[in-house]
């Protein structure tokens, strides 16, 4: 039963494509910058700026592959990665001359998303909305990050857990392309990925001798919102012109 209903909508997605013969199948390849989220939690509540945490604008970039089902609407496979940029900021000279910052630094989470985008073009441009479902992969290092090396960091303990280390979360994505003559386009927009359940969580410990012992705590549901710039490629031109 199962084998039919694949073969029916195989058969069902290259008549569809065969009758709505224009853009086949778009590919883009897009790229930019990116605000990832983490929650945190101070103990003591009213920690003083020594001790906080923070985090960097980071990057992201995938492949979008786009199969047309109808005249304004294309299903959605994308593969992409992002990076996330966490750690702690202490005051330099508290534990080592120099040091300013302890904690992870930048982790890059491959993200995979299954969904539709929705396409009115005007001219020679085109506004689309696309929603989606989307997977989060924690890296090795996330799940089992390396202890704070105790000759350079001796007045701190960083752990972290993996509750959900394949994360899963939903997407949309608000944008407009660009045509050329060829169908090919410029893409531009903002994505924004909203995990559902908690991806991991950090923890991170300063016993520093003459100081109060401060805790910082953070979880993740891997989520962030990028702006992307891109190129969408028509695979129609790819295809051998037929002769008369």
């Amino acid at each position: 039963m199962k084998k039919n209903t694949l073969i029916f909508l195989l058969i069902l997605l290259f008549s569809v494509n065969s009758i709505y013969g224009q853009d086949r199948l778009n590919i883009e390849i897009y790229g930019g910058p990116t605000f990832t989220y983490m929650s945190f939690e101070n103990q003591p509540s009213d920690l003083s700026s020594p001790h906080q945490p923070y985090q960097k604008l980071t990057l992201h970039g995938g492949v979008n592959f786009l199969p047309r089902i109808s005249p304004n609407w294309q299903l959605s496979i994308q593969a992409e990665m992002f990076a996330r940029s966490i750690a702690i900021e202490n005051a330099q000279g508290t534990a080592g001359e120099g040091m300013q910052h302890v904690g992870p630094a930048f982790y890059e989470l491959p993200t995979f998303a299954l969904g539709a985008r929705y396409t009115n073009d005007f001219k020679s441009w085109g506004f689309f909305f696309q929603p989606s479902v989307g997977i989060s992969l924690l890296p090795i290092e996330m799940r089992d990050p390396n202890p704070l090396p105790e000759s350079v960091f001796p007045y701190f303990e960083r752990t972290s857990s993996s509750p959900n280390p394949i994360g899963l979360g939903l997407r949309a994505e608000l944008g407009a392309k660009r045509y050329f003559p060829s169908r090919n386009y410029f893409v531009m927009g903002i994505r924004h990925h909203q995990g559902l359940m908690e991806t991991d969580e950090y923890s991170q410990v300063s016993t520093i001798p003459g100081e109060p012992m401060v805790e910082v705590m953070g979880n993740s549901l891997s989520s962030y919102t990028g702006i992307f710039i891109g190129f969408g490629f028509n695979t129609d031109n790819w295809r051998p012109k037929r002769t008369k």
